[in-house]
């Protein structure tokens, strides 16, 4: 090839050519050898325009009239020859031609030849044109049945080879076709083959192949096998039938090498190969262009292909075309165009951008199809923030074109460094799109359109299961999803890409949840179907200002669940960032300030939606409205919390009755807040309103909605109280009643909720729910059980499952869904009591130990004019239940019984009830310790003396009280010397050195041990007297006051009739032993 030399001044002669008087000394000439051979060599020094043409045998060389005559200077071969030193030779049957063009800027033109003809340039800018250009009817390049060859000198440049076609006339059935590769010009059709011997060219500056200008002959194929480096090549197709075919199968990779397609009316252009760039002219013609996407050694779109003048009409499919049957290469596609004033937009590989892509004006292309579905992953990417790359040329209207705009198919897998398939950035220079249409579906596709400055942009797009994910973080100031699951399905069916029939009839449970960060940098809602199934593209959509959900008809249950939960905002060392309260601080969906949740199902074929509240995006105004059907909304208080406002609306129609549309209902978790019927404001109009209950709640209005329930609420609702029963062992007490409920909500219905008593002996059973009589809006829990043991006895309530409490604010009923376990426990009311200090006898007053065996009770109680029971069971809980005695609370609630059932020796629990119609329970009270009734003094249970050591010892015990244990001796009268008396037999008395008791409880036999003055006791008789306390203040007595029964008739244990009398005893001392004892009178 040659190369421009720049700088260097243009030849406009051959070196060593004389001039006399400005006439070349040489004219054109044509030499002749011997074996026919022909070389003409053209004017040395002047322009001039050679014609070369053959009528059977006979060549006729004619030059311009301007030019110089052309002179036969030699004929070897003696052939005829006519004309020579005219303007116009003829030589009859040469064997072959060579045409050296020896002057700048010549022009040798070669209509037809039937030998090898081979043109040599020899100086600059020459043209060389083979075929009809002129429309002269001289066959084309099928009269040019000789192989061609152009070349030119070393250092020779700028000059031009033009292949044209004409007005060639083909046989019915001849396919005219011209394949250009590095170094030649041929036709792949047999029968122009057949014709046409081919041309080999080099040395030329610009290549053009221009094609037939018949309109009637037969679709031209324009085959590119490669371009000559260094060359720029031109394919005109431009003239000639209605539709042309263009295939490139490859291009030189010298950068400055250059292909052009020059096309009109409609043309298929494919695009193997390209290394070097490739403009496409479409002449304001319809065109179908496919590029192939995989880059290899010998194929893909290694440069730019730029397309101009489509006026509209053309269509461009990039895919993997040329390697079918294994998937290759991972493009990650950019579409948009580069920052400045381009009219270009461009798709490229991200990962090569300077290798080459796409480059084309929207306007001017009508769409475009990405088919990645034969590479191994794939993610495209559409950023408008450079201007709108969408095509959008107009349509042309021929039945099965593609849809305008883009159209993009996934394949099973992402590029590697790509989370997304598809996504969407940014907007135009001029502004957010006004509005968008998202239209989603089954099989992982959808439509989009988008509108800018009033046209609409559309998007077409079918996704992979293995790769599902849409990333549209294009800015909208109002985009509407809106979700057809039954779009494709025929009588509720559906066919998979695979032919597999499957069923149409599916739930969707559609989740608007938090996406992280979208392809923007800004946090984004994620939009997930959950049942997989529905086999639904997954979407992340962020900065839209407006967003509407919109769910279309469905032959199965519709659910949409909004629940945004993002993670905190973290700080550049990865810290949780807090508010001024210490909160963190979640962050907003990117420029999102409305979101919309629309039953879009038609009047009918109505769906029945369910659209769940649970946790809305901060600082955002949330809408539902659940259109035709009966439909539900489910709306969490606390998750609502940071929206700016709910507005929920049950049906688009009049009124709160929907009779067309059926019963939408209403659920609201209150999540603990104090939601009660005063909570809603009736605004007229059946439009209610639910004002922040708690700072940061978002205000809440609600219209069209036929049954509204509250669940969770923390406003009261009952109080439980349970009622103390006093019982005998083993007597049932049928529906006795063992609680009481009492509602602070209207209209209390106690249907739905389960009672069980726990009846506080261990066992449990269900209990029944019913009013109580005469006490309107009070309610008694009633059961059946039988005591083991005797008490009185507080049972516990457990309530589960759920009442209602209806209410209408507005006309529309409100039911509060009251909850077994949101009631409230009410404490007893207050009782206390005591043992009267009058009748606890003995050593103390408090110690709930007494022979008095009708006791008196006193004590206070909560509730003024109370009734008051005072009961003891005996201990064990076998005996029978005794009542003590009644009586009423004064004013200030004080109250005294005194018992009019006399109690045996023993210990008893003692209990008061109360009882007041004001409360509708009773107030319970025990004595913290037993009441012990003991009516027995203690006994003398032996004497025993020991001379020797001058020890008097005798062994007393206490008797009475439970099981005639007794409860114990009062050790100071036991040890005091006062209650005894040691004298001799005439009644002298002998003083005690000192007195011992042992072991010294007050609760077993003690040993009380004497120890008389003057150590050794004598021989002799003594008396021994141990006093009681009956009628005096010294003296021997129990804890109970019982003095000590120590009637001595000569055997032991003393008394037995409980007189309370001294014990004394005559002790008959001999030899150290005691010999008798005997009573003393």
């Amino acid at each position: 090839m040659a190369t421009a030399r720049r700088g260097r001044k243009r030849r406009v002669g051959r070196p060593g050519v004389e001039r006399l008087e400005g006439r070349a000394l040489l004219n054109a000439s044509i030499d002749i050898a011997a074996d026919g051979s022909l070389v003409y060599r053209t004017d040395p020094a002047a322009l001039e325009s050679l014609l070369v043409s053959r009528a059977g045998g006979v060549y006729t060389f004619a030059v311009d009239p301007s030019n110089n005559p052309i002179d036969v200077t030699g004929n070897a071969a003696s052939l005829v020859v006519t004309g020579s030193g005219s303007r116009t030779v003829t030589v009859a049957d040469p064997s072959k031609l060579q045409i050296e063009a020896a002057f700048g800027g010549q022009t040798i033109r070669v209509r037809s030849t039937g030998v090898a003809t081979r043109i040599v340039l020899q100086g600059d800018s020459e043209r060389v044109i083979l075929g009809d250009d002129l429309a002269a009817g001289s066959g084309g390049i099928q009269a040019l049945a000789g192989p061609i060859t152009v070349s030119a000198d070393a250092g020779s440049e700028l000059n031009s080879l033009l292949v044209a076609d004409g007005p060639a006339a083909y046989d019915v059935g001849v396919r005219p076709s011209y394949v250009v590769s590095t170094s030649t010009i041929t036709a792949n059709d047999p029968a122009v083959q057949a014709r046409f011997a081919g041309i080999s060219y080099s040395g030329v500056s610009t290549l053009t192949v221009r094609g037939t200008t018949v309109a009637a002959a037969a679709s031209p194929l324009y085959l590119v096998r490669g371009t000559a480096a260094g060359v720029a090549t031109t394919i005109d197709a431009t003239a000639g039938p209605a539709h042309r075919d263009f295939s490139i199968l490859g291009t030189s990779s010298d950068p400055t090498s250059r292909l052009t397609l020059r096309s009109s009316g409609t043309a298929n252009v494919w695009v193997a190969s390209i290394d070097a760039p490739v403009t496409y002219v479409g002449g304001g013609g319809r065109a179908s262009i496919w590029l192939e996407s995989v880059r290899g050694g010998n194929f893909g779109i290694d440069s730019d292909f730029v397309v101009q003048n489509g006026g509209g009409g053309v269509d461009v499919s990039v895919g993997n075309y040329w390697n079918l049957g294994t998937r290759r290469g991972t493009p990650n596609w950019f579409l948009g165009f580069d920052s400045g004033t381009s009219a270009f937009a461009a798709l490229r590989d991200a990962d090569n951008p300077a290798v080459g892509g796409l480059f084309f004006r929207p306007d001017e292309v009508h769409a475009l199809n990405i088919d990645a579905r034969g590479n191994r992953g794939a993610s495209l990417m559409v950023d408008f923030r450079n201007g709108d790359p969408l095509p959008h040329g107009p349509a042309s209207g021929v039945a099965g074109e593609p849809r305008t705009g883009l159209t993009y198919l996934g394949t099973g897998a992402v590029h590697p460094g790509s989370p997304y398939a598809l996504s969407l950035v940014g907007a135009p220079p001029s502004g957010a799109f006004s509005f968008a249409m998202h239209q989603v579906f089954p099989l992982y596709r959808g439509q989009i359109a988008l509108t800018d400055a009033g046209e609409a942009r559309n998007i077409a797009y079918q996704l992979d299961p293995g790769a599902p994910l849409l990333d549209d973080a294009s800015t909208v100031t109002d985009y509407r999803w809106f979700y057809d699951v039954m779009a494709g399905s025929v009588d509720g069916v559906r066919t998979l890409p695979d032919g597999t029939i499957v069923s149409a009839v599916l739930d969707s449970d559609l989740r608007v949840i938090d996406g992280g960060l979208s392809i923007a940098n800004g946090e984004a809602l994620a939009l997930v179907e959950q049942n997989a199934d529905a086999r639904l593209a997954r979407f992340l959509v962020s900065n839209k200002a407006s967003l509407r959900i919109q769910r279309g008809w469905s032959m199965g249950t519709v659910t949409t669940t909004v629940d945004y939960q993002p993670k905190p905002v973290v700080d550049e060392e990865g810290n949780v960032v807090l508010d001024d309260e210490g909160n963190p601080v979640f962050p907003p969906v990117a420029g999102l300030t409305s979101l919309y949740v629309e039953d879009a199902s038609p009047a009918e074929t109505p769906s029945g939606d369910v659209v769940r509240l649970q946790n809305l995006p901060q600082g955002v105004a949330v809408y539902v409205n659940q259109g035709h059907g009966d439909d539900a909304t489910i709306l969490s208080l606390p998750g609502a919390a940071g929206a700016t406002l709910v507005a929920l609306d049950g049906a688009d129609d009049t009124g709160i009755v929907d009779g067309v549309d059926g019963t939408d209902k209403l659920f609201i978790d209150a999540g603990g807040r104090l939601l009660d019927p005063s909570s809603f404001q009736d605004l007229g109009g059946g439009v209610l309103r639910i004002p922040p209950l708690t700072p940061g709640d978002a205000p809440i209005t609600i219209r069209a909605y036929e049954d509204i329930q509250v669940y969770n609420s923390s406003t009261p609702s009952f109080t439980a109280q349970p009622v103390s029963i006093p019982a005998t062992a083993r007597v049932p007490l049928v529906d006795v009643t063992a609680g009481l409920l009492t509602p602070t909500l209207a209209n209390f219905s106690a249907v739905g909720i389960t009672a069980v008593i726990a009846w506080g002996d261990g066992a449990a059973t269900v209990g029944r729910i019913e009013p109580v009589p005469g006490a309107t809006g009070t309610f008694r829990v009633v059961g059946t059980h039988a005591y083991a043991r005797t008490g009185v006895f507080s049972p516990r309530l457990f309530l589960s499952g759920a009442g209602t409490a209806t209410t209408t604010v507005g006309g529309v009923p409100i039911t509060f869904q009251v909850a077994g376990t949101s009631g409230s426990t009410a404490p007893a009311p207050a009782l206390a009591g005591r043992l009267a200090a009058s009748s606890d006898s003995g050593l103390s007053d408090s110690d709930l130990v007494t022979n008095d065996v009708r006791p008196s009770f006193q004590g206070t109680s909560g509730v003024p004019g109370a009734w008051i029971d005072v009961y003891a069971t005996p201990s064990g809980g076998q005996g029978m239940m005794i009542h003590i005695g009644s009586t009423v609370a004064d004013a200030s609630g004080r109250w005294s019984v005194a018992s009019t059932a006399t109690l045996a020796d023993g210990a008893y629990t003692v209990q008061a009830l109360s009882a007041s119609t004001s409360s509708w329970a009773n107030g319970l009270a025990t004595l913290a310790e037993p009441l012990t009734i003991d009516t027995v003094g203690p006994r003398v249970w032996g004497v025993s003396i020991i001379p020797l050591r001058g020890e008097v010892v005798a062994v007393v015990r206490d008797h009475g009280g439970q099981a005639d244990a007794g409860v114990g001796l009062d050790l100071a009268r036991l040890r005091d010397p006062a209650s005894y008396t040691f004298a001799t037999e005439r009644g002298a008395p002998l003083p005690l050195a000192s007195v011992a008791v042992a072991p010294g409880s007050t609760n077993r036999s003690q040993t009380v041990t004497l120890q008389p003055a003057g150590g050794r006791l004598r021989n002799g008789a003594y008396v021994l007297t141990l006093r009681s306390s009956a009628g005096q203040a010294v003296g021997i007595r129990d804890l109970a006051g019982n003095p000590l029964d120590g009637a001595f008739t000569g055997a032991f244990p003393s008394g037995g009739s409980n007189t309370g009398r001294d014990f004394r005893a005559r002790l008959d001392l001999f030899n150290n032993r005691l010999r008798s004892l005997r009573p003393v009178s």
